[in-house]
């Protein structure tokens, strides 16, 4: 959960979004909704389906910003 908070706070910051609160409150409406799952295989395929979608997020922001011709990588 918090690796997932935390990455919504470098996604919002590389956008130049003034706050990650939309992001978070994503993030937080899909734990909020399985917070009852106790198997931990299930738990673990949650976790990882969560932060792949966050790295596809990041993925097509660093594609189009090297469209742009602007460095991915580089902090704004």
């Amino acid at each position: 959960y918090r690796d997932c908070m935390r990455l919504c706070d470098y996604l919002a910051a590389k956008k130049g979004l003034p706050s990650s609160e939309a992001l978070k409150e994503q993030v937080r409406a899909q734990w909020r909704r399985n917070m009852h799952e106790t198997d931990p295989k299930r738990v673990e395929e949650m976790r990882e389906g969560a932060i792949k979608g966050l790295s596809n997020y990041m993925m097509i922001e660093a594609t189009d910003m090297a469209k742009a011709g602007k460095d991915p990588f580089q902090p704004e």
